[in-house]
């Protein structure tokens, strides 16, 4: 009876002996995971009854978006995270820049004007599934590079140009890292290339009506240049006619007599008037050429005032004083 209950004991022991071997190593591999952790993750919290454990969420991947990073624009950290119950995550951040924590940033964007050129930014992303946080997860650092400068506004003056004037190309620029900007300018004319360089303005002699010009701007820095910008196109606009001839102050026996000359750039053809005028004056508007009778008796100052128009709506207009002698 004695063996046949000593056998049984040995064969326990044993078995016995071999679960708390395996425990301790099983302990061993855990412990060495552990240790390459940059923080512990929070213990598991218990299930529903019968169920899993809670386990915590993690971080997958998570970088810093643009790379190199620019201040002109957003500054954004992009998560993957991943959480084995299924449980919806959210992320705390906080952002830090040459390795020390900026105070109150710790949204998934950063405010550029917190950081310069040079500097060195990564985000400590934290997991959150509702329950307990995961393992901080820091990004890959990502330098600040030189932000390109860029033009915010560029306008054509003047607004109504005629052939002949000078255009000027005014600029409003923007360089995130202060630097001075620099603007190389490309003149197109009906879209073609007319002009290239660093000179704001040019010349319209020769133009004529209804050309459609545009001014290409680029900006540069000491690192290089930025986006170009276009202005809005403006055509050349119509010129006004111009009087060329002057009025003659003699009256012969009671009768004035002038023959208004008028020129227009374009060629247009013309019609003259009389916007003010004596009773009796009269005006051929396909020529200009003015009639007038005196009455007898009439001495007083007369005002006169003559005009010309093309057909694109300019004009032009001259005035002058008649006063008749006494005979």
């Amino acid at each position: 009876m004695r063996k046949a209950i000593l056998l049984p004991l040995a064969s326990c022991l044993w078995s016995l002996a071999l679960v708390v071997l395996v425990g301790c190593t099983e302990r061993s591999s855990q412990g060495e995971a552990e240790r390459s952790e940059r923080a512990a993750s929070a213990p598991p919290l218990a299930g529903p009854a019968g169920g899993q454990p809670n386990r915590a969420p993690s971080v997958r991947s998570a970088r810093i978006a643009p790379n190199p990073v620019l201040l002109n624009g957003s500054i954004l950290v992009q998560v993957d995270g991943e959480d084995m119950d299924g449980d919806p995550l959210t992320f705390r951040y906080h952002w830090l820049v040459n390795g020390d924590r900026i105070e109150g940033q710790t949204q998934s964007t950063l405010n550029p004007r917190l950081a310069k050129r040079g500097d060195l930014l990564a985000v400590d992303v934290v997991p959150f599934d509702g329950k307990v946080e995961g393992v901080p997860y820091r990004t890959d650092p990502v330098v600040v590079g030189n932000t390109p400068p860029e033009v915010v506004r560029v306008v054509l003056a003047p607004s109504q140009v005629r052939a002949g004037d000078r255009l000027r190309a005014q600029v409003e620029g923007a360089d995130a890292d202060q630097d001075p900007i620099r603007y190389k300018f490309r003149w197109w004319r009906n879209n073609q290339l007319v002009s290239e360089g660093e000179a704001g303005e040019l010349e319209t002699v020769g133009w004529v009506r209804d050309d459609l010009i545009v001014v290409e701007v680029t900006p540069f820095d000491a690192a290089g240049a930025g986006q170009a910008r276009f202005s809005e196109p403006i055509a050349i606009a119509n010129s006004p006619p111009t009087i060329t001839s002057v009025p003659p102050t003699a009256i012969d026996a009671g009768r004035y007599q002038y023959a208004v000359k008028a020129t227009d750039p374009e060629g247009d053809p013309l019609t003259y008037g009389l916007d003010g005028a004596p009773p009796g004056m009269t005006i051929d508007t396909n020529t200009g050429r003015i009639e007038w009778r005196i009455m007898a008796g009439r001495r007083e100052t007369h005002r006169v005032r003559v005009s010309v128009h093309d057909n694109r709506e300019g004009y032009a207009f001259q005035e002058f004083a008649l006063t008749p002698e006494k005979n």
